[in-house]
């Protein structure tokens, strides 16, 4: 039977016990035909940067995600709820997963199959108890009949009588009106023959909502506390001092209220609400709560803008970027205060849900008049530093040919000094480290390079601001390792590179917090190649290896920014062996993420590494070995081998064993 309480008691175990489980996924089986169809739905079972190929069958992508949701659960404690199950033999695949599984049906197994806890309705005198419970008193002989009424009109629906008796218990209504109200709006006036187990949830919910509709105005609620519950609505959950916070409340007095009278719950501290009163509020039209929607708008991208998640507070930021995307999903309009708090949304996100940042930064485009060019600009680049990711070079240039268009449109010092310095970081990317040009293309590149480079420094100069001048250090620090890296034994001009900057650093001193990761990185890279030193470069790696791996984002962020270029110059000094230890612990990291595509491509590509480095050491079975890993990953993802090998490596190795 639906609405007896099945969810909730399996909602109301999984909150008891969260701490048991490294993670809980709840699906909702009602709409599908089988198990196969909603796996195959990333609605249900999203997995991260995971999706259907345009070449692959349903089965294909069924059985891919299969093996992604087995390397998921591995050596991991995962809980898999499926809700409103109908029994059509299809759990083979799903029990062979290492998960714990509870099924909610209406449906009777073999007793033989599954262990069973069978729920049945409570019953009438036990109902009374929980009504007077919610009442706050018992009845009187009086209003005995209208209580038998309404439980004889529930069909054991437990959350219908705890409104009603909140209601009463508050004044806004008698027994008897309650009574009333189920005779016109109760599950009698259904017909017995449309209720069955795959159906009656429906019913139940339409009926439910119809009787949830009528309390609301039966309880007069002032519009100040409709619009806690509207704004309420938007959220799984939230803690009530952020809530509180948010919406800017004096005091907690009108929460605990809506608490007392049923609309939301507070459990430990967390405000929610039962979803099918988020179902009738969703309906209540925005603009006569528009102001508090654009106010939680604003608390929430000032939150992600607010500078100190930008050094490092990524965790607490994430909390911000979860809710943030909880209002977003809920919201279908279109508005400038939508696009900038999705805007921040993309911005703070993790590096490796490229496949959110990706379809959401198109659809921010799509209203630049809703952004500022500044803001524009960090959307191309974002996008740009997954394509280059990807090596998908030839969609990193349609978008850095979209920036420049948008940057020259505006004519604006700055922006163009931002579309310059994208473009550095875009050629830099495309030349995958070869500073020493090999061929004519790469010498294009390098050329085109620094032509970006010194016109990004010359535009951040002409701008008169803290973040310009940062810019600008930046940029010069750039091409200081270029420089380096390019024609380490021209030392004299590197060295008057350096003075450029540190006379800028004198001048501006409070920037120095925000450039010293780089300026300690290109003197790192000055002791690698111009003045060679191991240990005079791992004291300045090691200055910033600690604060690096904190403050980035995912681990991501801190192998390209740390890991690989600590392990370039360990590499470039002739430390083979401390290299291959460098290169060996970011794979063993990234073994934690095996599952997820971005990691997989990490890992392929720090393998790529190590090949290098074998090669040298004339370790061609060791090469082997590692092409062999390499070729495995990039079948596990659909991804060209040769992007990291090529044929002419392959053969050369080929060749020497």
């Amino acid at each position: 039977m639906g609405g007896i309480g099945k969810s909730s008691l399996v909602k109301k175990y999984i909150s008891n016990n969260r701490r048991k489980f490294d993670s809980v996924i709840y699906v909702d089986y009602s709409m599908y035909e089988s198990m196969h169809d909603l796996i195959i739905d990333d609605n249900q079972i999203f997995i991260n940067t995971i999706h259907k190929l345009e070449e692959e069958t349903n089965d294909e992508y069924y059985q891919r995600k299969i093996y992604a949701l087995r390397l998921l659960v591995t050596n991991k404690n995962i809980l898999f709820v499926i809700d409103n199950y109908s029994f059509h033999n299809d759990l083979k695949d799903i029990l062979n997963l290492q998960w714990k599984v509870i099924l909610i049906s209406r449906q009777k197994p073999s007793l033989m199959t599954y262990p069973t806890l069978y729920l049945c309705e409570i019953d009438h005198d036990q109902l009374s108890i929980l009504f007077q419970s919610y009442l706050g008193r018992q009845i009187n002989d009086n209003e005995t009949i209208y209580l038998d009424n309404i439980i004889d009109e529930i069909h054991g629906h437990t959350l219908v009588l705890e409104l009603p008796a909140r209601q009463i218990s508050a004044s806004y209504m008698t027994i008897q009106q309650a009574s009333n109200l189920m005779n016109q709006y109760g599950f009698s006036h259904i017909a017995n023959e449309k209720i069955d187990y795959t159906k009656d949830e429906t019913y139940y919910y339409d009926t439910l909502g119809n009787i949830i509709h009528v309390l609301f105005d039966l309880s007069a609620l002032s519009h100040d506390r409709k619009n806690i519950l509207k704004i309420l609505s938007l959220f799984h959950s939230i803690d009530i001092h952020m809530f509180s916070d948010m919406l800017e409340l004096d005091n907690k007095n009108d929460i605990n209220e809506l608490e007392k009278l049923g609309w939301m719950n507070i459990d430990d501290m967390i405000l929610s609400m039962h979803p099918v009163i988020k179902e009738v509020i969703s309906k209540w039209y925005w603009i006569v709560y528009q102001d508090s929607l654009n106010q939680t708008y604003y608390y929430f991208f000032q939150q992600l803008e607010d500078k100190e998640y930008k050094e490092g507070k990524y965790k607490i930021a994430q909390t911000y970027v979860q809710l943030s995307q909880d209002v977003l999903s809920n919201i279908e309009d279109i508005s400038q205060e939508y696009i900038q708090l999705l805007y921040h949304v993309i911005i703070n996100v993790g590096r490796d849900q490229e496949e959110y940042i990706l379809l959401k930064a198109n659809q921010v485009l799509k209203y630049p008049q809703y952004l500022n060019a500044e803001y524009m600009m960090n959307i191309y680049e974002k996008m740009i530093d997954i394509y280059d990711a990807r090596r998908q070079y030839d969609e990193a240039k349609n978008i850095l040919d979209k920036a420049k268009n948008y940057a020259f449109e505006h004519k604006n010092n700055y922006i163009l000094a931002l579309y310059y310095d994208l473009s550095v970081h875009y050629y830099d990317d495309a030349l995958e480290g070869y500073y020493t040009p090999q061929t004519k293309e790469q010498e294009k590149i390098i050329k085109t390079m620094i032509k970006a480079e010194n016109k990004a420094i010359h535009y951040y100069h002409l701008v008169d601001t803290d973040m310009s001048k940062i810019n600008q250090i930046n940029c010069m620090i750039s091409k200081i390792i270029f420089y380096i890296r390019n024609q380490p034994e021209n030392k004299k001009d590197i060295k008057r590179l350096f003075d450029d900057v540190d006379k800028i650093i004198k001048r501006y001193p409070d920037i120095y917090d925000d450039i010293k990761y780089g300026y300690h990185m290109a003197q790192g890279w000055y002791y690698t190649y111009v003045e060679p030193n191991y240990q005079k470069m791992c004291e300045y790696i090691n200055q910033e290896y600690q604060y690096v791996e904190e403050t980035s984002a995912t681990l991501l962020e801190f192998l390209d920014k740390m890991l690989i270029p600590y392990a370039n110059m360990t590499y470039e000094l002739g430390k083979d062996d401390e290299a291959i230890l460098i290169l060996n612990d970011g794979i063993h990291r990234l073994e934690t993420y095996e599952e997820y595509i971005p990691y997989i491509r990490e890992t392929i590509a720090l393998y790529s590494y190590l090949i290098d480095i074998y090669i040298g050491k004339k370790d061609f079975m060791q090469c082997q070995n590692i092409i062999n890993i390499i070729d495995d990953l990039c079948n596990k993802i659909h991804i060209d081998t040769s992007l990291f090998i090529t044929n002419e490596l392959r053969n050369y190795i080929q060749a020497m064993l």
